[in-house]
């Protein structure tokens, strides 16, 4: 159940850098920039389906680890309920952040597998302990929204500690996804048609 970090947030991530970045390749977004519209109401408008599809993926992952695989809460399950629709969020922002900027859905898959799937995968966590990876390379992990995820869902569903000890993992992804729409906001208002 622990690949949930990963399925959640590289795949939602991906599509969402694919979308943004196809309307900028086909050019489909002039019409949007001529029309003037509000940029932060134009990416939430984005980050709402994306964030839909995300939150039935991860739905989907966590039935069926209990269904397929019997594996059950080990305490509290309001930490869960509560982190992942926020890291769920976050990997949208991610995407819509790199879509932002890419201005070829090619640049935004390498992008997303480079910054997004391979740092959560590597330094998260999940496959190596953080303590076992090297001093300079281990700070990076700092900057990796799925290392806090991992903590919370081991909690969740190995040790059961609950509040106490991830109190602070919804705090610091709601954090990366201010920081992350902020700057898809400033890509988008960088682009904005001026009259």
């Amino acid at each position: 159940l622990m690949r949930i970090n990963d399925l959640v947030f590289a795949f939602p991530a991906l599509l969402t850098a694919v979308a943004a970045s196809r309307e900028k390749e086909q050019e489909t977004i002039i019409r949007v920039y001529a029309a003037n519209p509000n940029a932060l109401g134009f990416l939430l408008g984005k980050t709402l389906v994306y964030f839909a599809v995300a939150i039935l993926m991860a739905l989907i992952v966590m039935l069926s680890g209990t269904f397929l695989f019997g594996i059950s809460l080990a305490g509290d399950p309001t930490p869960l309920l509560v982190s992942t629709p926020i890291f769920v969020l976050t990997s949208v922002l991610f995407g819509l952040f790199l879509g932002t900027y890419a201005n070829s859905q090619t640049v935004a898959v390498q992008a997303t597998s480079t910054i997004g799937f391979f740092p959560c995968l590597l330094l998260s966590g999940l496959v190596y302990p953080i303590n076992n990876i090297p001093f300079p390379l281990s700070l990076f992990s700092i900057l990796v929204p799925a290392r806090y995820f991992v903590e919370l869902t081991r909690d969740a569903f190995v040790r059961g500690t609950g509040w106490p000890a991830v109190w602070t993992v919804p705090l610091i992804l709601l954090g990366f996804s201010c920081v992350l729409l902020a700057g898809s906001w400033l890509g988008v208002r960088r682009m904005q048609v001026t009259d």
